[in-house]
């Protein structure tokens, strides 16, 4: 049986979690903007909607990137949340993300259990 070990600020790691599953939320509003836009808009409809999605979109991932330099396994000190281009050995960064509400996670680096409460 491994033990978990606890994150220093497990705050941050709730709202680089949210950050995260707002954007996901923002790109498939976006998506769906932009289908409507092509199938039932008029063509003098404003632009404001698209121009709000990504600006949102824009900034989600910027308190992503920066809140994820802040969320390390107590471990490994690797990130939680990033990866880079290749699928790491014990999960992806999606799977964390997805996972981070459920009270503990596995890191995707170390494969170390991480509880995620406060």
């Amino acid at each position: 049986m491994s033990q978990e070990l606890a994150l220093k600020n497990p705050l941050l790691g709730k709202l680089n979690a949210l950050s995260v599953l707002a954007a996901w939320v923002c790109l498939a509003l976006l998506i769906a903007w932009l289908v409507y836009s092509q199938v039932a808009a008029a063509a003098d409809d404003s632009i404001v909607p698209f121009v709000l999605l990504v600006g949102a979109l824009i900034l989600l991932t910027i308190i992503h990137i920066a809140l994820s330099n802040l969320v390390r396994c107590p471990h490994c000190s690797s990130q939680l949340t990033t990866q880079g281009f290749s699928r790491p050995q014990f999960g992806d960064w999606s799977s964390a993300v997805i996972r981070w509400f459920s009270g503990s996670i596995v890191c995707i680096h170390c494969g170390k259990k991480v509880t995620t409460r406060g």
